[in-house]
C-alpha cells in the first residue's frame, strides 16, 4: 500500500521522541526563586509607572508595552547612558500588557502565586 512512510516504528518510539523534544524546550526552576522573580518584576513595573507619573526623564523614556521591552529599554540606558525619547503614538494601544495601577496597589505575599493562578482558573 502506497502512502507516507512511518517516522516511528511504534507508539513507544513516538512517545519517547515527543518527551525528548519537550525536555529540550522545558526549563526547570525553583518555585521560590520563580515567585520572587515575578514579585520583583511587578515591583519594578509599578515603580516605573509611578516614576512616569512624577515626570522622571528615564521612566518617561521607557516605551515598553511588555516587561520584556521594559527590561530591554533599561538595559540599553545602563549600557549606553543615553535616554531614548519615547515615540508619540497617534492612537492608544488596546493590548497594553504592563500591569495597571490597580495591580500595582495589590501586594503579593509569598505563596500567593498558586492562589492567584487558582482564582484565575475559576
Amino acid at each position: 500500500m502506497a502512502g507516507r512512510p512511518r517516522i516511528y516504528a511504534n507508539a513507544a518510539e513516538k512517545t519517547r521522541a515527543y518527551r525528548e523534544r519537550q525536555e529540550k524546550r522545558m526549563v526547570t526552576a525553583d518555585r521560590q526563586w520563580f515567585e520572587q522573580s515575578i514579585r520583583n518584576m511587578r515591583r519594578l513595573t509599578c515603580a516605573v509607572m509611578d516614576a512616569q507619573k512624577r515626570g522622571d526623564a528615564l521612566a518617561l523614556s521607557i516605551r515598553a508595552v511588555t516587561e520584556k521591552d521594559m527590561m530591554a529599554d533599561l538595559a540599553l540606558y545602563f549600557e549606553s547612558g543615553v535616554i531614548t525619547p519615547r515615540p508619540n503614538r497617534s492612537k492608544p494601544n488596546k493590548k497594553q500588557k504592563l500591569t495597571t495601577d490597580m495591580q500595582c496597589q495589590e501586594t503579593t505575599e509569598p505563596g500567593d502565586f498558586d492562589q492567584q493562578r487558582t482564582e484565575r482558573n475559576m
